[in-house]
């Protein structure tokens, strides 16, 4: 359920949970964002907890600094609310957390995955040695060894290629010239990226492997005007 509004405030039944809080910031509810998260399904306490950790391990890489994210609760949903201060930008914050992807990788741009979700357990971006920027998942041990497979058994074809693929559509062409071990279970799928880039593809892969699953409820914005 998809829902804005430009209120004040909303009747919700709120449930403590300590360790979901990010700090003891008073925030003004006339300057800045509540962006509010349903959490579908019915996943465990630690896999919502690993997803708030996420996303406040975000926020601050992007100089976000007063926020708060808590847990509530009601009739039909757990939802994950949370509040920054002094912003009102919400496409900002929307592209931080609010557009996963889910990058797959295959032979053939129109073949089977032999790389998915699953098979992925973070991301990084680095800067390369010509100075321009990348990023590189980390596969499971599992994901590594299929990789592997997968790139000697496309030099036997004589393929020497593989797709990565994000939300379906061609993110990058990668041309294999000889195996390799897969160095740290690390394997780039983008290059030739700015800085900027390079940290909007991470952040949106990373919300492609939150280990629960949110749908935005609704966003309130409050800019200026009046004091607390």
């Amino acid at each position: 359920m998809k829902k804005f509004a430009l209120a004040t405030c909303m009747a919700l039944t709120l449930v403590s949970v300590p360790f979901l809080m990010t700090g003891c910031y008073h925030l003004s509810p006339t300057h800045g964002v509540i962006i509010i998260f349903n959490v579908e399904g019915n996943p465990t306490d630690g896999q919502i907890e690993s997803t708030i950790d996420n996303i406040r391990e975000i926020l601050g890489r992007n100089g976000f600094i007063q926020f708060n994210i808590s847990q509530q609760l009601t009739d039909t949903h757990r939802q994950i609310r949370l509040q920054v201060a002094g912003t009102g930008d919400v496409d900002d914050l929307m592209r931080l957390i609010g557009e996963p992807a889910t990058v797959t990788i295959r032979k053939t741009e129109y073949g089977d995955d032999f790389i998915r979700r699953q098979d992925i357990t973070g991301v990084i971006s680095y800067q390369t040695v010509s100075f321009d920027w990348g990023v590189r998942i980390h596969l499971t041990t599992l994901g590594a060894q299929l990789f592997t497979q997968a790139i000697n058994e496309m030099m036997e074809e004589g393929t020497g290629q593989f797709y990565v693929m994000l939300n379906g559509e061609v993110l990058s062409r990668t041309i294999v010239l000889q195996v390799e071990p897969v160095l740290g279970h690390m394997v780039t799928i983008a290059a030739n990226m700015t800085h900027n880039e390079a940290e909007q593809l991470r952040t949106r892969i990373e919300s492609g492997l939150f280990e629960a699953t949110l749908t935005l409820y609704s966003i309130e914005v409050a800019a200026g005007g009046g004091g607390t």
